[in-house]
């Protein structure tokens, strides 16, 4: 299966690809919840999601993924106005890639919601690759799940 996730690490896709759906899910969920190591952000959504990884699921998943992906598009657009800020030297770096990685971790939280086991786990493991900067750690996350 081709995702993101190959770019970054070919072995994280291939573990991936022979694991099982539930095993997946787990690791989709663990991934959700270190993602949101990456940002200060605390809102309904976050809550929401949590409630999700603890196998209290939202009544309209679909929506609740739509509301997720607004947020995250609202978060792109910020983090691209905060670049062009960085670039004529209104901000500091770091607050841009803090927005940065705001985008990222919302974004990781949407995949993880994805239907499919395989899409949720490579996305929602990639985003916050992206997020963190720390292949390592998810690295490590991945061994402590799959095996």
């Amino acid at each position: 299966m081709e995702s993101r996730l190959g770019l970054i690490s070919k072995n994280l896709a291939h573990q991936l690809s022979h694991t099982d759906e539930k095993t997946l899910r787990n690791l989709t969920w663990a991934t959700g919840k270190a993602a949101l190591t990456y940002t200060k952000i605390r809102n309904s959504l976050v809550e929401r999601f949590l409630d999700a990884a603890e196998g209290r699921c939202p009544a309209d998943l679909p929506s609740f993924r739509q509301e997720l992906l607004n947020y995250v598009e609202e978060l792109d657009a910020l983090q691209w106005n905060l670049r062009e800020d960085v670039d004529q030297g209104k901000i500091a770096v770091s607050d841009y890639l803090q927005a940065f990685a705001d985008a990222r971790v919302f974004n990781a939280l949407y995949f993880a919601l994805d239907p499919d086991p395989h899409i949720a786990a490579a996305e929602s493991i990639y985003e916050t690759v992206t997020a963190s900067n720390d292949l390592p750690a998810l690295e490590e996350l991945v061994r402590k799940i799959i095996g």
